[in-house]
């Protein structure tokens, strides 16, 4: 018999083979790991199943998820990975399931193994060039102390978290890998995939009255726009559009989700904003869709929401 069990897990990976694969659409690592919180839920389930608690050979009372991190050295990640990964906990103890503690892998940055010091894992970041390996907080730190304070996460923390996501997404900024899939040589970068990989499963909150809003979802994300986090419905397109400058039209939903399985549906048709207008696409809106106008005035209705990237008027629909 022992005092509790521990799970360890870090994501996802797709293998082929002896190679484990990470598509461009989905959010990796340092390390090449599929950020996936939903597979965290997905284990703790599994692992219940497998040992039941009528079962009288399970000889453990409680689960620990005893080793968790990410490998994230900019600190764009690594807020929203232990946000949405202690929902996903959270979710396994309303199941009944007894998940007992959640330990994050680890304090301060260190040795990882076949990657060497590449990984960034710590809420700590060391600096090995000092003769004295000085030590600062990295902004996860902070919030990982405020959520153990108050032994709760709040709407806030979790729109902040996402928020940096977000940012680097819409700016394009590039993520420096330690190990890369197959395609890609060590230490190379990409940007940040758009997936929306957030933990959708969540049933209830911690509320007076247990209901809470999901995160405004689109369609299309992933593909060429972005939602933004809090609770106004809005979102951008990304730097990388091609061709970029131009709004696009978007769809998004949230639900509102209640105790006994209540759920409200909200719905708003929204233009995604561009990091910059270029002149060349002169945007405007009618209705839910999107006008490109061409240096003679000349415009095209385009219900796909895209500018063509040779921008005539012959073919096109003309704006009311």
């Amino acid at each position: 018999e022992v005092d509790w069990l521990g799970l360890n897990y870090h994501g996802r990976e797709w293998v082929q083979g002896s190679i484990a694969h990470a598509g461009r659409k989905e959010l990796v690592t340092d390390i090449g790991e599929i950020v996936d919180p939903s597979g965290l839920l997905n284990v703790i389930v599994q692992f219940r199943r497998r040992y039941p608690p009528d079962d009288a050979s399970v000889k453990f009372p409680e689960i620990i998820v005893s080793d968790i991190g990410v490998a994230d050295a900019a600190d764009v990640i690594k807020p929203s990975f232990i946000v949405e990964h202690l929902l996903a906990v959270r979710e396994a103890q309303r199941m009944g399931i007894p998940v007992f503690a959640y330990i994050y892998s680890a304090i301060s940055d260190g040795w990882e193994w076949s990657d060497g010091y590449c990984p960034k894992i710590g809420l700590v970041a060391v600096n090995r060039s000092a003769s004295g390996l000085d030590r600062s907080k990295r902004g996860s730190f902070a919030l990982f102390k405020e959520i153990a304070a108050h032994r709760a996460v709040t709407q806030r923390q979790r729109d902040a978290a996402w928020a940096r996501v977000h940012d680097a997404v819409v700016s394009g900024r590039q993520q420096v890998l330690c190990l890369s899939p197959e395609d890609m040589p060590a230490e190379s970068s990409r940007g940040y995939a758009a997936n929306d990989w957030r933990f959708h499963g969540l049933s209830q909150a911690d509320t007076q009255d247990g209901c809470f809003y999901t995160p405004w979802t689109a369609s299309e994300y992933g593909d060429g726009i972005v939602v933004r986090p809090g609770s106004l419905a809005a979102c951008d397109t990304l730097a990388g559009n091609s061709p970029p400058g131009c709004r696009r039209a978007a769809d998004l939903r949230r639900e509102q989700r209640c105790p006994n399985h209540q759920v409200h549906v909200e719905r708003h048709s929204v233009v995604c904003q561009a990091p910059t207008l270029q002149s060349s696409c002169n945007v405007t809106f009618d209705e839910r869709h999107i006008c490109c106008c061409d240096s003679s005035g000349a415009c095209g209705l385009l219900p796909s929401g895209r500018c063509p990237v040779d921008l005539t008027p012959s073919g096109l629909e003309l704006c009311a």
